[in-house]
């Protein structure tokens, strides 16, 4: 289920999907609310650093209907969620214990293949974050 929520997870990261206005007025006081506390701040007009925002999104849509409760509340509350999963993910892989089929080889390659999606999380934000010239634009 990790694994299945990642890339909704980084898309979110990188063009957060928030609910409208109308539509968390109609979740406020449900089950199915989930507020994230996104990690950057809203300017004022003053330039001051204001709270971090608020994103609602609805728990039964994907990608957070494919986690438990006790793991969407931790990855609520991480300010980089496809991050938290890919070291989820390793956490998970180094406590599967060894057995004739599984060898620490077989541990290796898939902290390997881990480490590859924590990789990736840099390499989307770097081109997320690089400005396009404004002759290409």
């Amino acid at each position: 289920r990790l694994l299945a929520a990642f890339p909704y997870l980084l898309h979110h990261h990188i063009q957060p999907r928030c609910l409208d206005h109308s539509q968390c007025e109609e979740l406020r006081g449900s089950p199915h609310a989930l507020v994230l506390h996104e990690p950057y701040t809203i300017r004022n007009t003053h330039s001051k650093p204001s709270k971090a925002r608020e994103c609602w999104v609805d728990k039964r849509s994907l990608p957070w209907c494919l986690l438990p409760d006790s793991v969407l509340d931790k990855c609520a509350h991480s300010h980089n969620r496809p991050l938290w999963i890919s070291d989820r993910l390793s956490l998970e892989f180094t406590e599967i214990t060894y057995t004739e089929n599984f060898t620490s080889r077989e541990r290796l390659e898939l902290l390997k293949h881990a480490n590859k999606l924590s990789e990736c999380i840099g390499n989307c934000e770097r081109i997320h974050q690089t400005a396009v010239p404004l002759n290409y634009a």
